[in-house]
């Protein structure tokens, strides 16, 4: 997370696109970013681009060109500035997951870890742990 003053871009570490309404998309979560500049970019591994935008709310739902993506990792870069006056970019892994959580990964902790308290204090997300299956 990128975190001036007020302003502040946040991404999760994981989103899981399986139908059931929790976590179906990625995006980043913002505060105080310019919409000029803007520029959100998903890669796979290959780092072949699969999704990109230039506006700050339009998410990634692993859809692209017509073909679900797969389970995995994939590489977000998330790029502007902040309209208290700094540059943001960011460069993270992001895992996406489809119908169950492994036994081992906590959904919520997965998708927070990053955040700490910082979501309870000062922005409300409506992304939660959802009721899929654990992995065998």
């Amino acid at each position: 997370m990128i975190k001036q003053d007020s302003c502040f871009c946040f991404l999760p570490n994981a989103f899981s696109p399986d139908g059931n309404q929790n976590n179906e998309a990625l995006r980043p979560l913002t505060k105080g970013v310019n919409s000029s500049g803007f520029s959100f970019t998903v890669r796979d591994r290959k780092q072949k681009i699969l999704f990109t935008s230039t506006n700050v709310t339009t998410p990634f739902n692993s859809n692209w060109d017509g073909v679900n993506e797969p389970e995995g990792e994939y590489f977000v870069t998330v790029k502007g500035s902040f309209e208290c006056g700094t540059s943001l970019e960011e460069h993270t892994r992001v895992n996406l997951i489809r119908n169950c959580i492994p036994k081992y990964l906590d959904e919520e902790k997965l998708i927070f870890e990053s955040m700490g308290s910082f979501v309870n204090h000062h922005v409300a997300i409506d992304a939660h742990a959802s009721n899929e299956k654990k992995c065998d």
